[in-house]
């Protein structure tokens, strides 16, 4: 396919949700700008609409991999998913709705005793957040200062689960990883320019 907009429509016969043969619609969509992709499909008279984020850069996806390492105190089973959204959301601040399906957050609990500062352990909530991504997302036209936005976004989000007393304490790194320094399955991604 060009990477010009492209959208191939086809169909395959399959069982549908109550054993009768349906067709269902087989979509490829090659884009160079996010898109929202709606699939609207009416069986028996109940109409179902589903709408789609479909993103694709130049330089591949942002493949945005959060890894926060935090005092394992601090993870009481409620503020875990609580991280888990306002990372995300952090990263949505930046990039647009297109990066949430593509964000993977990982939390990493230490135990206090096991986390130093200073030669002691440490007394304080001091989480350390690195974000991963695809050195070209730090670059991308019509995003000016992706860093500082990001690193501003992400404390806010940490203060935003945390409390404004974690706001100083807060460390971020982001990680840019250049073309071809990554891979999935033993494979670079993304694959050289030919």
């Amino acid at each position: 396919m060009s990477s010009s907009s492209a959208l191939i429509a086809s169909s395959t016969s399959g069982p549908g949700p109550f054993g009768f043969a349906l067709r269902r619609p087989r979509l490829s969509i090659d884009i160079d700008h996010p898109v929202h992709l709606a699939l609207t499909t009416n069986i028996f008279g109940l109409q179902s609409k589903i709408v789609f984020m479909v993103a694709n850069h130049p330089d591949g996806a942002v493949m945005p991999h959060f890894e926060v390492r935090i005092h394992e105190e601090e993870l009481d089973g409620e503020v875990e998913p609580k991280l888990i959204l306002a990372l995300t959301d952090a990263l949505v601040r930046v990039y647009g709705e297109r990066a949430r399906p593509m964000a993977v957050v990982e939390l990493f609990g230490i135990p206090r005793h096991r986390w130093g500062i200073g030669g002691a352990p440490a007394a304080v909530n001091a989480p350390i957040v690195s974000l991963n991504l695809r050195e070209a997302a730090l670059s991308l036209p019509g995003i000016s200062n992706a860093s500082t936005q990001l690193i501003t976004s992400i404390t806010d989000a940490m203060v935003e689960v945390f409390g404004e007393s974690v706001r100083r304490h807060v460390t971020v790194y982001v990680v840019g990883v250049p073309a071809g320094r990554s891979g999935v399955g033993g494979e670079v991604d993304p694959p050289p320019a030919n």
